[in-house]
């Protein structure tokens, strides 16, 4: 996990079934809020599908031959199918609360599903920009009420390995007790712009935009 970087370039070979397996079995088993377990996974294996994402991403590199697309989802429709079979509102589901619990619940089983991956050998890259358009991509995937795009997953085997993307320090982000009445500085982060400074000069930049709308229209945080 120390080495863990993002990795866009991959060979052409897909993941295998066993592979997958695990990934999906460490993201089943990931933490969840009060045990609402409110993310999916799709699998994005057709090609007209997975091109279309890469150009809301604007990032050609998801269109390769190698790798597999992934895209985690905030789910509450399986709750909206079950409340809506023992006779109950949707009421419950258009809060802020339950709606940020999704957001965590599909957070956490992408994190814990790329660092599965990187524990086989493989690498990936999260896929923030599927927000681009997050109405495009629900209409690709047909994603239905009460479900949205959270974030995407390209995994697969590395062709070259990137360098180790460089943290702001430790003093400016970790604390006891209690947040630091000191005010952070510029000259907290000289030694740190370099690295930056020098690391974007050996890479391309990622752009990420969101969309309240569709997230109002997907019956989601509407209280």
């Amino acid at each position: 996990m120390l080495n863990h970087r993002s990795i866009r370039k991959f060979t052409d070979r897909q993941l295998s079934a066993e592979e997958l397996n695990t990934i999906y079995e460490v993201a089943r088993r990931t933490s969840s809020s009060i045990y609402l377990q409110q993310f999916s996974i799709i699998h994005v294996s057709d090609r007209k599908i997975r091109k279309a994402i890469s150009q809301i991403c604007n990032q050609e590199f998801i269109n390769q031959p190698g790798g597999d697309l992934f895209i985690f989802l905030a789910d509450l429709h399986r709750n909206y199918q079950l409340r809506k079979e023992a006779g109950l509102t949707a009421d419950r589901l258009e809060n802020m609360d339950l709606f940020t619990q999704a957001l965590a619940d599909a957070t956490l089983a992408i994190s814990n599903s790329l660092t599965a991956a990187e524990s086989m050998g493989l690498g990936g890259v999260f896929l923030g920009s599927i927000k681009n358009d997050s109405e495009q991509v629900g209409k690709l995937l047909k994603l239905p009420k009460f479900v949205i795009p959270a974030l995407g997953l390209l995994i697969g085997e590395p062709a070259d390995r990137s360098q180790l993307k460089p943290r702001i320090p430790k003093k400016v982000m970790i604390f006891e007790n209690t947040y630091p009445e000191k005010e952070i500085s510029r000259a907290d982060l000289t030694k740190f712009d370099q690295e930056v400074n020098e690391y974007y000069l050996k890479r391309d930049k990622n752009a990420r935009d969101e969309m309240l709308a569709y997230y109002h229209k997907q019956g989601l945080i509407k209280r």
